[in-house]
């Protein structure tokens, strides 16, 4: 378990695109879900309107984490920015698409792609 004031993902700007990255495989725990959720939504706030949450190592994700996507989301569009997806192993993909996320989220295979997306 990760302790309270440990960080959950590092948030990094490229070409002027938030990119989120989880250092930790699992968003499950409900105390770490609300504690990266903070995170995002701080760095959200004092960053770009744009931001790419990178799923690469995530092997376990709970409702509560996908709930948090959705207000990172509203938070984004309420500044006329955009959220997405990128490196989604695919057993998330297909939880993703379960949940219907894949009609809400652009998910791309890269970074780089998503930043580019955003970046336009």
């Amino acid at each position: 378990m990760q302790l309270e004031g440990e960080n959950l993902a590092v948030v990094e700007e490229q070409e002027g695109v938030l990119v989120a990255r989880f250092l930790t495989d699992s968003l499950f725990d409900p105390m770490a879900v609300e504690h990266v959720g903070h995170q995002l939504q701080t760095a959200l706030a004092n960053g770009g309107p744009n931001m790419v949450v990178v799923l690469d190592n995530i092997k376990h994700i709970s409702s509560q984490m996908l709930s948090v996507f959705v207000r990172l989301r509203e938070a984004a569009l309420g500044r006329d920015g955009r959220i997405c997806l990128a490196a989604v192993p695919e057993p998330t993909q297909k939880l993703l698409a379960v949940a219907a996320f894949d009609r809400v989220f652009h998910s791309f295979d890269t970074v780089d792609d998503a930043v580019a997306a955003l970046s336009q």
